[in-house]
C-alpha cells in the first residue's frame, strides 16, 4: 500500500506522476478507455483502405514504349 511517507521519499518524477494521475475527476480513467479504441479504430480504418485497394486495383498506365528489341 502507497503512504504519504513513501510517495514523499520517492524521486521527482514518481511524485509528478502520483500528483498528476491522482484525483483528476476521471479525466486519466477516461483516456485509459479512450486510448485504446483510438488504436482499434485507427487499425480498423488501416484494414478497411487496404482492403478497399485491393478490391479495386488501378489500371496500369498506357504511356510504356514499345521496346524494339528485333
Amino acid at each position: 500500500m502507497t503512504t504519504i511517507r513513501t510517495i514523499a521519499h520517492a524521486p521527482h518524477a514518481v511524485q509528478t506522476l502520483a500528483a498528476v494521475v491522482a484525483h483528476q475527476g476521471g479525466w486519466d480513467e477516461g483516456l485509459i478507455v479512450a486510448g485504446p479504441l483510438l488504436v482499434i479504430v485507427g487499425l480498423l480504418w488501416l484494414a478497411r483502405y487496404r482492403a478497399s485497394k485491393l478490391e479495386h486495383p488501378q489500371p496500369p498506365a498506357d504511356n510504356a514504349t514499345p521496346s524494339s528489341d528485333s
